[in-house]
């Protein structure tokens, strides 16, 4: 699927939302909606400028830092692939949705010839970064702050 930027939803026939998108309510002084993750409710925010998944460290995924040395301190680097999921709600609580997600060995993948990592991540431990890998295989629609579609009225996040 090549990367597009559409402005609009529900505007012209090239950006009417999907089946079953789901559209989170965001805190409209900070733009957070809410992600429970190994049963702690986060602050959280979908952000295609952070190259990767953000989110307290879990035991299983240890630090590269510890491995590698101080360079690779704060990305994680499990022994091998860890699954995990994490459960999406607006800012008021309404609409909720999981999310699976994989987290792979960060040094294995810079080491690798690709540039793109759906599975990296790092520690965040105040907040839930969904990065750019979030967008991978997904359509994300931003509610823009008072304005209205067919998701409902901004701000929200939905996908």
């Amino acid at each position: 699927m090549p990367v597009q930027l559409l402005l609009g939803i529900g505007t012209r026939s090239n950006n009417m939302p999907s089946a079953g998108v789901i559209s989170y309510a965001a805190d409209q002084n900070t733009g957070y909606f809410l992600t429970n993750f190994n049963r702690r409710l986060l602050n959280s925010f979908i952000d295609t400028g952070s190259n990767g998944l953000f989110f307290p460290a879990l035991s299983s995924l240890h630090d590269c830092g510890s491995i590698y040395g101080y360079l690779y301190s704060g990305w994680f680097c499990p022994s091998s692939p860890v699954s995990l999921s994490a459960t999406n709600r607006g800012a008021s609580g309404s609409a909720s949705g999981v999310v699976s997600f994989q987290i792979e060995n960060f040094f294995s993948l810079i080491s690798s010839s690709s540039n793109v990592f759906p599975d990296i991540g790092g520690d965040d431990p105040g907040e839930f970064d969904w990065g750019l890998p979030f967008h991978f295989g997904r359509y994300v629609y931003v509610g823009i702050e008072n304005k209205s579609s067919v998701l409902g009225t901004g701000p929200y996040w939905g996908y």
